[in-house]
């Protein structure tokens, strides 16, 4: 969804006078709330207009069956292939828009709770595949000398504090706005914080870190573990996590004291 607003800026540079209604999922089509070139957000096909152009970019769609065929290198980042889509040959940086009434209440959220330079910590992505293994300890060790939160997990571990859990998308995103970084696996949170301009951490195993991070042009650092097979990234397409002695991929499965020193160098110097 975060991806698929670069593409919508740019069709609406190109058509500006054509009115653009954006069908998604609930919850997930809140993200593009607010954003100046979606008119209207529905989450129902019974309010589509069926006289008008509708462009399917759902999945399976353009993006799932390109990023399918091509493992590494690949045409272009997943904005660009939705631009491409769409008939463009050129996307813009994709962008979520948070209200001042929103970055309010975030701003007083991490008052209530002592966090004058938060930054936020994704627990963890909906695929095994891309989950760095020792987020907890990675998390407790951040919270040390740093305002970490937990950013949405429906079961976060014991002493995990404070978390998001149960807020909603949209807040969640307003404190991310308010962050001054965040450290995530390549999950929707990266691409909501990238689009919000939000210096990121990404933790990354067998996907392109560069490629998927590069679009949202803030200061990135990846955090990329070793593959023993030399076929990174394979875009876990190799499933060495389910062989003997490799329960999860060890491309993901660094320990926090070999990424913890690269990692506390991004954050002094974007959250010191």
């Amino acid at each position: 969804m975060v991806s698929l607003l670069g593409a919508i800026s740019s069709f609406r540079e190109k058509h500006p006078t054509i009115k653009t209604t954006l069908l998604g999922v609930d919850p997930v089509a809140s993200i593009a709330l607010h954003h100046p070139a979606v008119d209207n957000v529905i989450t129902s096909p019974r309010l589509l207009d069926l006289d008008s152009k509708i462009f399917d970019l759902s999945n399976p769609g353009p993006c799932a069956a390109i990023e399918n065929y091509f493992r590494c290198p690949e045409p272009g980042n997943r904005s660009l292939l939705f631009a491409a889509a769409i008939g463009l040959k050129t996307t813009n940086r994709p962008q979520v828009m948070v209200t001042p009434a929103e970055r309010l209440w975030a701003k007083d959220w991490f008052a209530t709770r002592g966090l004058s330079n938060p930054v936020g910590v994704v627990y963890q992505s909906a695929s095994t595949t891309k989950n760095f293994s020792a987020t907890p300890e990675l998390f407790q060790r951040v919270q040390w000398d740093f305002d970490a939160y937990l950013i949405e997990h429906d079961k976060p571990f014991l002493s995990a504090e404070p978390t998001t859990t149960g807020l909603t998308i949209r807040q969640q995103a307003a404190l991310i706005a308010e962050s001054k970084a965040v450290i995530t696996p390549d999950t929707g949170w990266l691409h909501v914080a990238g689009a919000l301009q939000v210096p990121l951490v990404g933790l990354f195993g067998s996907y392109p870190a560069q490629q998927t991070m590069s679009i949202y042009q803030v200061p990135t650092m990846p955090v990329t573990g070793y593959c023993p097979l030399g076929q990174q990234p394979c875009r876990a397409k190799i499933y060495c996590q389910h062989e003997p002695g490799y329960e999860h991929p060890p491309c993901l499965s660094q320990s926090v004291n070999e990424v913890y020193p690269q990692i506390e160098a991004f954050l002094k110097r974007y959250a010191g």
